[in-house]
Formats: C-alpha cells, structure tokens, sequence
C-alpha cells in the first residue's frame, strides 16, 4: 500500500522538552512547598505526592504520543479517503483496529468523579487525562478532508485558558477558546501548501 505524504507532526510541550516538563514539576513543587522548616514527615509526604504526579502526567504523555502514531498511520492507510485521511473521531482508531481499546487513565486512581479509561472529549470541557482531538481541513491543501489535527491530553487540573502562538499560524476557531491545562499538544499544522513542515507552536 502507497504510503501517504503526511505532515510531521510536532509535539509541543512549550519551551522545555518532555524531561524537561517532568523534572520541572518535581523542582517547582519541592522549592515552594518545602524548605529546610518543613518537617520530615511532611516533607516525605509532599515529595511523594510531586512524584506520584509527574508519572501521572508522564503516562498521560505518552498515552497521546501513542495516539499521535496511530493516526498517523491510519493517514497512511488512508491517503486517498475522499473524507479525509485522518478520521473524524478517535473512537473510529478503535473500531478500525489502530488501537485495541482507551488507554487507562492516570488520574482515576483516588479521584472518583474522574473517568476509568482516557477517553475523547468535547472542546471547551475538561476532565482529568481528557483527550482533546480536533481534526479539520487545512486552507492550505488541496484535499478536500481532514487533512490536518490538533491533538492534546489534559492533566489533572484545569488552568487559564492556553494562548497559541507561531508564524503563519492557522487556528480554526472551534480551538482557540478551549480551556487550559493541557499537558503536551500536537500539531499537524504546515506553513505553506508547498511546505508541510509543522509549526513550533507554545503552549503557555
């Protein structure tokens, strides 16, 4: 089977990279909330609970950067679809056999009201390891589908609403007002119809 033209994808995790993200948690939580006053017990407990999230948010990350591989070759299975390569939703993933089922989600464990498995969710909600997914056509390609996604995963808690930001940058509308806390996001954004190379977005 001919192997589509996709984009690259870009993952974003603003201005620091994945073990950047994750040690940054462990740095920003230990030097606000504990010093040399704090008890040992206490400082055990808070140290504990910075680890035990940033696996969270790790194991969230990944979970969407397997998604991303997914879709990318559903794209390659795909690249003469008339609707698009890429799939309108990402329950079609797992009908079509791309994945087996929804990933475990990392934030269930202790809080009741949160989802067991990782699933898709509406844009503009938020949930806990909720998976937002917003594929669209792009005005600069010819096709006349879904030629290009925004994909990213929520951690465990919401935050101002995010601000993208880039070059040349093509934001459909049903993205910009969605709520923040998003932990990593990937793009399939191209500059140009002549030149798919994604865009270095932030996400602040």
């Amino acid at each position: 089977m001919k192997k589509a033209n996709i984009f690259k994808t870009t993952l974003l995790y603003g201005a620091l990279g994945l073990a950047g993200i994750l040690s940054s948690f462990g740095g920003l939580a230990s030097t606000s909330n504990v010093n040399d006053k704090t008890p040992p017990q206490q400082k055990e407990k808070i140290l504990e609970r910075v680890a035990e999230e940033g696996q969270r948010n790790a194991d969230a990350m990944t979970t969407c950067i397997h998604i991303n591989n997914a879709l990318q070759q559903y794209a390659r299975d795909n690249e003469n679809n008339p609707t698009g390569k890429y799939p309108p939703d990402l329950q079609t993933l797992i009908d079509e056999g791309y994945m087996h089922e929804w990933p475990k989600n990392p934030y269930a464990k202790g809080n009741p009201g949160v989802f067991l498995r990782m699933h898709q969710i509406d844009l503009g909600n938020f949930m806990p390891g909720g998976i937002i997914y917003h594929p669209y056509k792009h005005p600069l390609t010819s096709s006349d589908g879904l030629s290009a996604y925004y994909l990213g995963v929520y951690g465990a808690a919401p935050k101002p609403p995010i601000s993208l930001f880039g070059p040349k940058l093509f934001v459909p509308k049903e993205f910009k007002d969605i709520p923040g806390g998003l932990l990593i996001l990937v793009s399939t954004t191209p500059t140009s119809s002549s030149n798919p190379n994604p865009l270095y977005l932030g996400v602040k």
